[in-house]
């Protein structure tokens, strides 16, 4: 054998061998990646697409389906998966006792509903939080590594739209060496 390469299966990257074969690594993590366009049905649930609920099964454990939607910023809303919400939950308690982080957390928290994923994949998104980042009929959902985030489509399009000219100009991301 000559090389090595990457490829991705299933939004995880595995090392391959010259001829593609996988090899395995261990400690290898796979992570939420991608963009969905999703349709709402009339009871507001959306279907969470097979490649990420397996990941969130292999992420996390594989029967526990529960996920917190919450608020999130720029209109738009995030679901963490349970494990990752108690990481959320104890940055939250280590904020200052100060006015403006008691808003914060009361506006997060107040706003937050656990979620399960039902057998055919779905969960339930609450009116009050489809309002609040009108979502009304289809959604996108962006993998966030370790969330998720719901947007509505015109907002995204925005979004994307007034971002682009600093995607690569960013200060966090002059940093990484990607």
């Amino acid at each position: 054998m000559t090389g090595l390469g990457w490829a991705v299966y299933s939004l995880r990257w595995e090392k391959v061998g010259e001829y593609g074969e996988p090899v395995c690594l261990s400690g290898t993590n796979e992570v939420l990646l991608g963009e969905y366009h999703l349709n709402l049905d009339d009871k507001g649930r959306l279907s969470v697409p097979a490649s990420l609920r397996n990941t969130l099964h292999e992420l996390y454990a594989p029967d526990d389906t529960t996920l917190v939607v919450t608020k999130f910023f720029e209109n738009c809303l995030v679901l963490y998966p349970k494990a990752e919400w108690l990481t959320i939950q104890k940055q939250l308690l280590n904020l200052p006792n100060d006015g403006s982080s008691r808003a914060f957390v009361r506006h997060f928290c107040a706003s937050a509903n656990v979620c399960t994923l039902d057998r055919q994949g779905r969960v339930l998104v609450p009116p009050k939080l489809r309002q609040y980042a009108e979502i009304d009929g289809e959604a996108l959902i962006i993998g966030m590594v370790r969330k998720l985030e719901l947007w509505s489509p015109r907002r995204w399009e925005g979004y994307e739209a007034s971002e682009a000219s600093r995607f690569d100009t960013h200060e966090r991301v002059m940093e990484l060496r990607l």
